[in-house]
């Protein structure tokens, strides 16, 4: 791991040049160490997929944040796949996955072969990103790779989508360039709730299937009880 300044109060993290499936748990241990240690000494914490930004008051030593950065580095290589695996619903039905049988005849798969594998994978939150609550989860089977759309559309909240060794889930209507094979009725960022994001770096991740009346049936559930607030 290496340390640098940049910005006054700023001290970026490095563990790696190369995304490495074991580094995003281990990211967030770091991270949640620091704000125990640190509490309100500490601005921001932007963890990613290598590296870890740590933005802190003025008047917080940064010495004492390396210090205490180095030693939490130093636990065990086995914690960092110790995270319990968060079953994520997702409808794979073509009225809410408008993409789903381009993807599948672009991958030369059939559509069934195309949901087990993208369902039957475990994934990685290696970041937080691009919207607030947005997962990017690494990595796709081999045989589901496919470059972006060479122009962005607008896609709907939920949308999972997948994109060159990655996917994704839209937490609010955005434009888009990644490929959309599903959706999640489940929200996932949440101003009113402490947790903010559903999920967060270093969770693993695997897609539950359900069906097209699954899907509507949580998706009104949410509505009711007011969590569709991204």
């Amino acid at each position: 791991m290496n340390v640098s300044f940049v910005g006054e109060n700023s001290l970026l993290f490095r563990f790696a040049d190369d995304i490495d499936l074991s580094l995003p748990p281990k990211i967030a241990l770091l991270a949640n160490a620091l704000t125990d240690q640190f509490g309100e000494s500490l601005r921001d914490l932007t963890p990613s997929y290598t590296t870890l930004l740590v933005e802190f008051q003025p008047m917080q030593d940064p010495a004492a944040i390396i210090q205490f950065a180095n030693s939490v580095s130093l636990l065990p290589k086995d914690t960092a796949n110790t995270a319990d695996i968060v079953a994520v619903p997702a409808c794979y039905d073509q009225h809410v996955a408008p993409d789903l049988l381009a993807t599948a005849t672009a991958l030369k798969l059939n559509v069934d072969t195309l949901i087990e594998r993208h369902a039957n994978q475990v994934y990685t939150v290696a970041a937080i990103g691009f919207l607030p609550g947005f997962p990017f989860m690494a990595s796709l089977d081999a045989s589901l790779i496919l470059p972006r759309k060479t122009s962005p559309v607008i896609v709907p909240a939920g949308s999972v989508a997948i994109a060159e060794s990655q996917t994704a889930i839209y937490p609010c209507q955005s434009p888009g360039g990644w490929h959309v094979i599903a959706r999640c009725p489940q929200p996932l960022f949440n101003h009113q709730d402490p947790r903010l994001s559903l999920l967060k770096p270093g969770d693993r991740v695997r897609f539950t299937p359900i069906s097209y009346d699954e899907y509507r049936l949580q998706e009104q559930h949410y509505t009711i009880h007011g969590e569709n607030d991204a």
